[in-house]
């Protein structure tokens, strides 16, 4: 199976001892690094606000004696259309609302025609349409309560050779990143926008759950017919980010290009705490044919080679085969006549 490349650029700490102070007219806000770097410190400062989702039986998975037969499977919850936020240079940009399993709100903003503005959109902005008849029992949009209208997810899409418009990018508010290349690779892969206490593991942090992070902003704009951008600003327990992200389909391809920049709420010694991830990539390995004898059906993975470039211009290519047991990890920091020997079960 082609494989689909991950490209981090620019991974660095840094302390920057201003708060931002963004300019707002109405629902519209100036945004660049800078200030985005300036807004991840600031939050950083703060205790972090684990985030708290009042139920919505209507939009809810069902289950349960209390609504046994209502709320939203996935199947239902692809079945909502909404309007498209932007169509321009080959990409668009399709925002999802709350459905289902994701129910985490985040705030969305769309570039204006001026450089560096944006307006915030929103779940009456996205118009979502339920009228499917996927959808049963009917929901009545305006039965939904304040806690259903939320957005929770972006998609960005750019128009393939063949003049089709297949999903490129798909980007969820619990930092979950979903990316393909054009037919025939269709299949793609997934990775979190950072990662700590993986499996439950590792971390001084009380309460040892996964600590992964959320997205609290995302900031959209398209750059060119062939790179859309993303500001994201980022948190969990344990850090704060500013992101830049260029989404591009690269060669036929799909490609993100991750500029990070992390605050740390707490001391952070990462030879100590290695199920910690600035970028956490996931293929879906479940089991390969080599590992299941019995059934070729049992065998699921999206990617078989995660390919990561460095700014120097190396490159290192690394085989998908997750271990029978533990958790492997691989120092990319390493030289490169040693990458080779940097990993550790």
């Amino acid at each position: 199976m082609k494989s689909l490349s991950l490209t981090l650029f620019a991974i660095v700490f840094c302390i920057f001892p201003v708060a931002l102070r963004a300019q707002t007219s109405a629902m519209k806000i100036s945004m660049d690094m800078d200030r985005l770097k300036m807004a991840a410190f600031a939050l950083c400062q703060t205790p972090y606000r684990a985030p708290v989702i009042e139920p919505v039986p209507l939009l809810d998975p069902p289950g349960g004696v209390s609504q046994p037969s209502i709320g939203m499977t996935y199947p239902e919850e692809l079945a909502v259309r909404t309007s498209v936020f932007l169509d321009k240079n080959l990409f668009y940009f399709s925002p999802r609302p709350r459905a289902a399993v994701n129910s985490l709100a985040m705030d969305i903003y769309v570039a204006e025609e001026a450089p560096g503005n944006y307006v915030l959109k929103t779940w009456d902005d996205a118009k979502p349409d339920y009228s499917s008849v996927i959808i049963q029992p009917p929901i009545d949009r305006n039965a939904i309560p304040a806690a259903g209208k939320v957005l929770t997810e972006l998609i960005i899409g750019h128009r393939s050779p063949d003049g089709g418009w297949p999903q490129l990018f798909d980007i969820r508010s619990s930092a979950y990143l979903r990316f393909a290349g054009f037919p025939p690779q269709v299949a793609g892969a997934s990775l979190r926008l950072g990662a700590h206490k993986l499996f439950g593991m590792g971390g001084a942090l009380e309460n040892n759950h996964e600590d992964f992070p959320v997205i609290r902003s995302l900031f959209v704009s398209v750059k060119s017919d062939d790179v859309a951008h993303a500001f994201a600003l980022i948190e969990n327990e344990l850090f704060c980010g500013a992101l830049s992200l260029d989404f591009s389909p690269a060669t036929g391809n799909a490609e993100i290009v991750v500029d990070q920049h992390l605050y740390m709420r707490n001391d952070f010694q990462w030879r100590n705490d290695r199920h910690t991830g600035l970028v956490a990539y996931s293929s879906m390995f479940w089991k390969s044919v080599l590992q299941n004898e019995l059934s070729h059906s049992n065998s699921a993975h999206d990617s078989d080679v995660m390919t990561v470039h460095f700014q120097n211009g190396e490159k290192t290519r690394i085989p998908l085969a997750p271990p029978k047991m533990g958790l492997r990890v691989l120092d990319l920091t390493a030289p490169s006549a040693s990458r080779s020997r940097g990993e550790v079960t």
